[in-house]
């Protein structure tokens, strides 16, 4: 048989018309022909046609044929299922309870013609009442009728027609004016209300046009049967079924496709055709019989045949035991309950690895080792770790004993570690309530990569301020542009909106601080609002190294501290000379710190230990010095030092730098603090300065002179020099109050000659109080008032909520943040009434600070909710990147020179976990082993 354009036809596509038995479709010319043709107009004057079109099935809708071809999918694995009597790969999609009558809607009838033919060649007349043929409705395709577009070239169509009439109907289908009587069983509402009386859910509303597929039988062996009692089923070349289901119990029968099928052929039958027959194509199993005429010899020929036998036996011995042990025992629950089982095994394999993922990843150590195989002694830590849990886990030393399916490759592990990094990542950014602010620092690791971490700083439910590490990246070019695209990466890929970005922290870099072509600057194009605050950490280490390296004496006396650092520190047996000495000393041991240039701390701790070992110190030298027939170029070394230190300028200068320092250093360890807000730095930055202006009071020179007094005379060092001891003036001068917060370098209130040497003349005292103490204090504030004066608009408005501040709750510096971050849609007039409220609900309350104002408008949130958002803005302003620093530390322990291969995405991964320990405890490890199970395709399976 052709198609209609004469094209031969493709054997794998049946149309409608060849799905139906030849008498079903009427013996007639083939379309297209010339008999055919003169059949046709003469059928069209008599009004009668052999064939034309078919009532394939009564739908609830206009389905398409997608639903049938998709259902298609699933026939080779169904009839491959069938033999162990596994459930049917449609059971899922099928409905076993009865339909409701809401469940049954307006129905559609479906309609296959023969032959080519177009949309306005088909019309429908339809018996309204049965009792009355005369009460017809004729349905044209042009107003009801919708065709499928994908048979377009087989030699069917399908018809939707819609708004059927009701009751039992015989409809009058006419093609180009030739019209035939087709028999149809009922309307579509009157059969699916009998069906669902029966039990029979409808099952599918759209066209089976695959015969292999049926999606109203049987779903699994565990049913019964589908043997449905129509009052008349549907008449094909004047045969139909008979509906005898006593004869052969195993017949069911399809409404949908007007067929009879074999139960236990289709659910416990062999998978081949037989008899020359392909996979898919066997009569009563796939295709189905609907050749009424032979119906009682064909299904006395298949009762008979040794296949069907087979299956019914099956099916009989299936039965039995579901009748002995219960459904729940049956061949297909032993088969579920066999997967279930051993995906809890599986799961619970990998909730280990997981568990050991953590520990390793939270301790910052190494998974891996450099010879994994069977052979290798050492696997790695993770591997000993399994090995070690096994012995209490029976069910782990099995797995681990495999040779596959353990999940311990490389690549296993780079995804559970991804998994659980990215989990925390997750974790965090839910809980930042709405402002955040980004970051950045960067360093090089052992592998000479440029590393660039990013941190988030936000504001919890609960008004706690929290400084996240998110990870860190790979940076090749270190330029504006690429630094700006790497973190607005960071910060899409984190799921979080540059909207509700308040700043921006970095350190001074002028490719990260530029105003017109720096990183700030760019990302002040995707976010105008994200102010750039300069690391308050940097900054005072800029302020302390600038003023340090001005002042020629402090210069020579902190190189002589670094000095003497590296001549104990670095020769073993001098090491060992000077722990030995501060032990005889009845003293605790303590190292020398190096003075570092980006790490100001240090200078302090360095200070403070040259003091505390100061006795110890000249000893060690001393000892040094005298051996000269051991090392001649350590006791030069040796005799240099104690020539600087051995000298009362030197003591003097090193008091004084302690002085100094230790006023410094509170304010240093406070700006490194995760929780500190940019109110109580800006209040710490003035109380630091005002400290500093005060140790100018002469009472705090007097001690630095007499501590150093006594400190020489310990060490048998003059405390007076030879000029020192020269006549002093006759008249003394005094500076004029005034000036007494100022540097003085010109000889104010002196007259010109009075001394012929001046500075010789000036004691030793006074000079390294001028030259020295007075100098570095003043150099240092002066830098102090130049590096922390930008944004001071800002910071000062962000002072507001500092209940010592002078603008506490003020409304002119509320104004200023909301026009700067929440733009014109704010209610001036609703914040102004807040801030009112505010500042008489707050008069009677003990403030210590902005987390104690938080807490108490926080007891009534929707009152203050603008105030509110206004102080959680605030608290999310970053101070310094000391977290970034921290990171930084994390680094050079999990990339050492024993792991300085880590790949990239790995390396962020565990830097996350093992700055962030706290998350690893809040992971869900079951949703861990979810994502571990949806990451790729898995040979042991972990989840259905």
């Amino acid at each position: 048989m052709s198609t209609p354009t004469g094209k031969p036809k493709d054997p794998k596509q049946r149309s409608i018309v060849d799905m139906f038995p030849p008498k079903a479709r009427g013996a007639g010319p083939t379309p297209g022909s010339d008999s055919s043709k003169r059949k046709r107009s003469e059928d069209t004057s008599s009004g009668s046609s052999n064939t034309a079109a078919h009532v394939v099935q009564p739908s609830a809708s206009t389905s398409t044929l997608a639903g049938s071809k998709a259902a298609s999918s699933g026939a080779d694995s169904a009839s491959t299922c069938a033999d162990i009597g596994s459930l049917s790969p449609h059971a899922d999609s099928l409905s076993t309870a009865p339909p409701s009558l809401a469940d049954i809607a307006s129905p559609s009838f479906v309609v296959a013609t023969e032959g080519s033919c177009s949309r306005a060649d088909i019309a429908v007349t339809v018996s309204r009442d049965a009792d009355d043929p005369s009460n017809t409705s004729t349905f044209l395709d042009s107003a009801e009728c919708s065709f499928n577009p994908d048979v377009e070239d087989c030699s069917s169509r399908i018809g939707m027609f819609d708004d059927p009439p009701t009751g039992a109907c015989s409809p009058d289908i006419s093609l180009l004016g030739e019209s035939t009587s087709s028999s149809w069983l009922q309307s579509d509402n009157s059969m699916q209300m009998c069906l669902a009386e029966q039990g029979i859910p409808r099952r599918s509303p759209a066209p089976n046009l695959d015969d292999s597929v049926v999606t109203d039988l049987s779903p699994n062996p565990c049913s019964d049967p589908v043997q449905p009692k129509l009052p008349t089923y549907p008449v094909t070349g004047s045969r139909k079924f008979n509906g005898d289901y006593k004869t052969y119990p195993w017949v069911e029968y399809s409404v949908l496709n007007d067929k009879v099928y074999c139960f236990a052929c289709r659910h416990f039958g062999s998978n081949s055709g037989g008899g020359g027959r392909a996979r898919g194509n066997v009569p009563f199993v796939d295709l189905g019989f609907a050749k009424w005429e032979k119906t009682r010899c064909s299904l006395k020929m298949h009762s008979d045949s040794d296949k069907h036998k087979s299956s019914v036996v099956a099916w009989a011995d299936f039965k039995r035991v579901q009748q002995t042990t219960g459904p729940h025992h049956s061949i297909v629950s032993m088969l579920e309950k066999v997967g279930d089982q051993e995906i809890e095994e599986n799961r619970q394999h990998v909730l280990q690895l997981l568990k050991v993922v953590c520990v390793l990843g939270r301790q910052g150590l190494a998974f891996r080792a450099t010879d994994e195989s069977q052979d290798s002694h050492n696997k790695g830590n993770f591997i000993a770790i399994l090995r070690l849990l096994s012995d209490n886990n029976e069910l782990l030393k099995v797995k681990m004993a495999r040779r596959y399916g353990h999940y311990t490759s490389p690549e296993y592990q780079n995804d559970m570690i991804s998994v659980v990094a990215n989990l925390i990542r997750q974790n965090i950014v839910r809980k930042v309530t709405k402002h955040f602010a980004v970051l950045v620092d960067e360093t090089k690791d052992i592998s000479h990569k440029e590393q660039m971490s990013f941190v988030i700083r936000f504001v919890d439910q609960d008004g706690n301020i929290q400084e996240k590490a998110m990870g860190c990246y790979h940076m090749e070019k270190l330029d504006a542009s690429s630094l700006a695209a790497a973190i607005d990466k960071s910060v899409r890929n984190a799921g979080l909106d540059w909207k509700n970005c308040v700043a921006q922290c970095y350190d001074g870099a002028s490719v990260m601080s530029g105003c017109f072509n720096g990183v700030q600057a760019k990302i002040k194009e995707i976010a105008p609002q994200a102010v750039y605050i300069h690391c308050h950490a940097h900054r005072l280490n800029l302020a302390l190294v600038q003023t340090i390296t001005n002042i020629q004496t402090v210069k020579d006396f902190f190189s002589t501290l670094q000095a003497v650092y590296v001549f104990l520190s670095q020769s073993s047996p001098r090491h060992e000379l000077f722990v030995k000495a501060q032990t005889e000393s009845g003293l605790e041991v303590q190292e020398l710190e190096r003075l570092c240039g980006t790490r100001w701390f240090y200078w302090y701790a360095c200070v403070k230990k040259i003091q505390a070992r100061f006795e110890t110190i000249i000893v060690v030298l001393s000892v040094i010095e005298s051996s000269q027939q051991r090392d001649k170029q350590a006791c030069s070394e040796a005799r240099g030092l104690l020539r600087n230190m051995q000298c009362f300028e030197f003591l003097l200068t090193l008091l004084s730098m302690e002085a100094i320092l230790k006023k410094i250093r509170v304010l240093s360890d406070e700006l490194q603090r995760k929780h500190l807000d940019l109110p109580d730095a800006s209040h710490l930055i003035q109380v630091t300065r005002t400290a500093l202006v005060n140790l100018r009071q002469e009472c705090h020179w007097v001690k630095i002179v007499n501590d150093a007094t006594e400190l020489a005379e310990k060490c048998g060092i003059e405390t007076v020099e030879d000029h020192d001891r020269r006549a002093l003036p006759v008249r003394q001068h005094q500076l004029s109050s005034k000036l007494k917060e100022y540097l003085v370098g010109t000889t104010v209130g002196k007259r010109p000659g009075h001394y012929e040497h001046s500075e010789d003349r000036m004691p030793q005292t006074e000079r390294i109080k001028q030259e020295v103490f007075f100098c570095t204090l003043d150099r240092f504030v002066r830098e102090l008032d130049a590096r922390f004066i930008d944004n001071m608009g800002l910071i000062k408005a962000a002072g507001m909520f500092n209940p010592r501040a002078k603008n506490f709750l003020e409304d002119s510096s509320a104004d200023l943040l909301a026009r700067h971050y929440l733009g014109p849609q704010v209610d001036y007039a609703a914040l102004h009434s807040g801030l009112d409220t505010a500042r008489g609900y707050l008069s009677g309350k003990t403030l210590a600070g902005i987390h104690s104002v938080r807490y108490y408008l926080n007891e009534s949130p929707r009152g203050f909710s603008d105030v509110l958002n206004l102080l959680d803005l605030v608290l999310a302003l970053p101070i310094t990147t000391a977290t970034n620093e921290r990171f930084f530390s994390c680094l050079k322990r999990v990339k050492n020179y024993l792991r300085n291969r880590c790949g990239d995405n790995r390396l962020s991964d565990l830097l996350v976990m093992a700055c962030e320990p706290m998350e690893v405890d809040e992971v869900n490890l079951s949703d861990a082993i979810e994502r571990f199970a949806d990451m790729r395709h898995r040979k042991y399976p972990l989840k259905r």
